[in-house]
């Protein structure tokens, strides 16, 4: 009964050792990438995501290809884009 005591501790103290060799040695955190930083900030204080996606689905509503919806919905996009200084245009497909 003594040696499968042993065994079973000398399994688990193996076990503990490959995990902590799989985790590595501890570090300590880095001060973010700058550019990073500046997404996630822009994210948290200045998101327009909530009332975008507002505008586009209960506004709007559905979508369908060749759909009244759908040519709302690209007006809509082109005048957000030209009100944010962004030249844009719809284009032809099909």
């Amino acid at each position: 009964m003594k040696s499968h005591k042993t065994i079973a501790l000398s399994l688990l103290i193996s076990a503990a050792q490959f995990t902590a060799a799989q985790w590595g040695p501890q570090r300590t955190p880095k001060e973010p990438d700058p550019v990073v930083k500046s997404f996630v900030e822009e994210v948290e204080n200045n998101s327009q995501l909530e009332e975008l996606a507002f505008e586009l689905i209960d506004v709007i509503g559905p979508r369908l290809v060749g759909s009244p919806g759908m040519e709302q919905a690209n007006d809509w996009t082109v005048a957000k884009f030209k009100s944010w200084g962004i030249d844009a245009h719809k284009e032809e497909f099909g």
